[in-house]
């Protein structure tokens, strides 16, 4: 008989490929509306090294808890380094400086530094008490912030920021201290960042979204098309490849951020609603494979990786109907994002790989040490 963990991995591995597989199927539509098969390509490029960094990370899970940490620590040296790099040597897209070339190919050392920010958190807080982890956090969470601040991208900085209210959460603080912080912050950085974090641009944005109708042409114009795109499909959808408003003509990033909208437009309410429901079985898989875990570090690792998912899953949906502004967080698995589900695909691999450590590798939680 399996055990509540085989079968939790099996349906993560399972609704992995099942995901990966309908990104395909998408891009492959939004390559026939542009014209431009070589969007296809890279997409099915970038998904066999998704696949392989899954069974990388499925390795590495199934080595000791030590050994995964050190792992991420070594990762996330590289990707502080990966960020300085970017300050002098990136390449600037639509406004922020976040992209740099190695060997030919782009990346975005944003995505890759969630990894270890999630590896780590998670070890530490498994080893050590809440106060401990909290004195380290402002070198796991502050400095990475900061970095990806100012190139500026507010959306990944964001995520970074709501890995750490998760770890917050799961750190048995007090419920009291987690909202009087929770308030603080809520105050304070909408004032702060308007007034010193935002550029023009980002307020634009912001200003789209309160008002639509003054910025059709402009900053609210490709949500706006967004929403009609995804009103068109319907119940059925028009057809595969037959969506007219998710195309380049309307939508100038629908490959990348704006992907799901070509899904939309496609399969209509019925196709939104299976993929949906596929997505957010893949999170809640990884929470049950969290919850059937008996060691301490597997269930934080699993439950913050679940954590990251969502919030992309979210936020991405959040900006396609016009609910949030423009931030540029992908949809993981079906936006044409490399950096980003090459590196998650490493994350969830782990996640697969890990089991309850045996006796020999007995890891020591925290309120065993008195």
């Amino acid at each position: 008989m399996l055990s509540p963990q085989r079968i939790a991995s099996y349906i993560i591995i399972s609704l992995f490929t099942i995901i990966i597989v309908i990104g395909n199927i998408n891009m492959w539509s939004i390559s026939k509306k542009l014209g431009d098969h070589s969007y296809f390509d890279k997409y099915s490029l970038i998904s066999i090294f998704s696949i392989l960094s899954f069974f990388i990370g499925n390795v590495i899970g199934r080595k000791s808890y030590k050994l995964i940490f050190w792992i991420g620590v070594i990762t996330f040296i590289t990707g502080l380094a990966l960020l300085i790099l970017v300050d002098f040597y990136g390449t600037t897209i639509f406004g922020a400086k976040r992209w740099v070339y190695i060997g030919g190919m782009s990346i975005q050392p944003t995505e890759i530094i969630k990894v270890p920010i999630a590896i780590i958190s998670a070890y530490l807080l498994a080893s050590y008490r809440p106060s401990k982890f909290l004195l380290i956090s402002p070198i796991i969470f502050i400095i990475p912030i900061a970095l990806i601040a100012d190139q500026p991208d507010y959306g990944s900085a964001l995520i970074i920021f709501l890995i750490f209210y998760i770890c917050i959460i799961l750190s048995e603080i007090p419920l009291k201290i987690t909202l009087s912080i929770s308030a603080i912050i809520l105050v304070i950085s909408p004032i702060v960042l308007w007034n010193w974090g935002l550029k023009e641009y980002h307020k634009e944005r912001i200003r789209a979204l309160l008002n639509p109708e003054e910025n059709v042409l402009t900053s609210a114009y490709q949500t706006i098309q967004s929403k009609i795109a995804i009103a068109t499909g319907g119940l059925k959808g028009v057809g595969f490849a037959q969506g007219y408003h998710s195309s380049g003509k309307w939508i100038p990033n629908l490959p990348s951020d704006f992907a799901f909208v070509s899904i939309a437009e496609d399969f209509g309410f019925i196709g939104v609603s299976l993929t949906l429901i596929l997505l957010f079985g893949f999170i809640a898989s990884l929470l049950y494979k969290a919850f059937v875990s008996s060691s301490r570090f597997p269930q934080l690792l699993l439950s913050i990786t679940a954590g990251i998912l969502a919030e992309h899953t979210t936020i991405n949906l959040s900006m396609l109907v016009g609910i949030i502004p423009v931030i540029g967080i992908p949809l993981t698995l079906i936006s044409h994002a490399g950096t980003h589900n090459v590196s998650i695909s490493f994350l969830i691999g782990i996640c697969y790989g890990i089991r309850d450590e045996e006796k020999r590798f007995k890891f020591i939680h925290y309120d065993e040490i008195k």
